[in-house]
């Protein structure tokens, strides 16, 4: 159990790097486009899932019916074998959330090292980042081809009481 988690922590790193660190490579797009990356992913979760259903007392810890409140899942995630399955669904989760805003930011043409830096640290607000980084992209880059047409057809645009 502990060389599987161990493993996936240490081979979702490169992934991450390339991201971040060279996000125009075409070896960083190659890898990302394979689904080799989200099927390990999902591979490592189902072995590890396996794993603690065959833990009797991990099954009894979940087996509270529908209804799951706080205390029994504090009781069901006070086992290594689920920590591990859990550590899995967020390592995987961020992963296929980081390789969304990384094909976002290629596809739109901006910069997404900030998002993805959060993303791999705090996951959803990675994701938010990218939302508001978005917005204030397409906000700019719309006032600015705004500002170009008007520029271009000889009308002055007034940019705060500049007129240019």
């Amino acid at each position: 159990m502990e060389e599987v988690f161990n493993f996936e922590n240490a081979a979702v790193f490169p992934f991450w790097i390339s991201m971040i660190g060279f996000p125009k490579s075409t070896f960083t797009k190659t890898v990302m486009l394979s689904p080799a990356t989200s099927i390990a992913c999902g591979l490592i979760y189902g072995y590890l899932a396996y794993q603690s259903f065959l833990e009797p007392e991990i099954l009894e810890a979940f087996s509270s019916g529908a209804k799951q409140d706080l205390s029994s899942l504090t009781k069901g995630f006070s086992y290594e074998t689920t920590v591990a399955v859990g550590w899995a669904h967020f390592i995987a989760m961020d992963l296929l959330a980081g390789r969304y805003i990384y094909f976002d930011g290629l596809k739109n043409d901006f910069i997404t090292r900030h998002s993805l830096v959060l993303t791999l640290f705090f996951g959803p607000l990675g994701v938010v980042s990218h939302v508001l980084t978005r917005g204030i992209v397409g906000l700019t880059r719309s006032c600015l081809l705004y500002t170009s047409d008007a520029a271009d057809e000889g009308l002055g645009v007034d940019l705060g009481g500049r007129r240019i």
